[in-house]
């Protein structure tokens, strides 16, 4: 190889391999925040963070909606039990999911979406063990499923935007 090349090689595989690294840039200083801060991003960012974070794809599953296909991803956290979920329809994401058994994290959350200026609303088609939580003037919700499983009782917190998501399930 020629030695006046080899610095100029370096330096592209070197931009290169910042290039392929996840560019997303998220609040984490609370679980409401990071799942607000993912939801603009593409799920394909969004899964590169998820690796960054040690998080890894458990679980793919996928149906067809009209001529789209709807992707539910679930990352596990094999330092804990907790889990993300990522919704999208190619590759737009409409709901970024949290899952936790711990109440602390629950109590934890629920302050936070208190504190941001959600409120509770009414669902128009209530689920049990779910509340809804809207931000006035916004699109912004999250939905809080609290859902007992195996004799143990998960805390789920979705994000996403309805007017967004709206659009993605109308394609």
């Amino acid at each position: 190889m020629n030695m006046k090349l080899r610095p100029l090689l370096i330096a592209i595989l070197s931009l290169l391999t910042v290039n392929a690294m996840c560019q997303i840039k998220v609040d984490e200083s609370n679980i409401i925040n990071q799942l607000f801060g993912l939801y603009k991003y593409p799920a394909l960012d969004i899964h590169k963070y998820y690796e960054q974070h040690h998080f890894k794809l458990a679980d793919v599953k996928k149906a067809t909606m009209g001529k789209n296909e709807l992707f539910v991803r679930r990352y596990d956290n094999p330092a804990t039990t907790d889990h993300f979920v990522l919704n999208d329809i190619g590759g737009s994401v409409f709901a970024v999911s949290y899952m936790t058994y711990s109440e602390k994290k629950y109590t934890y959350a629920l302050r936070q979406i208190i504190m941001q200026g959600f409120v509770k609303v009414a669902p128009q088609q209530p689920m049990e063990g779910s509340t809804i939580y809207r931000k006035p003037g916004s699109y912004d919700q999250v939905l809080v499923l609290i859902k007992d499983v195996n004799q143990k009782t998960v805390y789920t917190f979705q994000v996403n935007n309805l007017y967004q998501a709206s659009q993605l399930l109308k394609l």
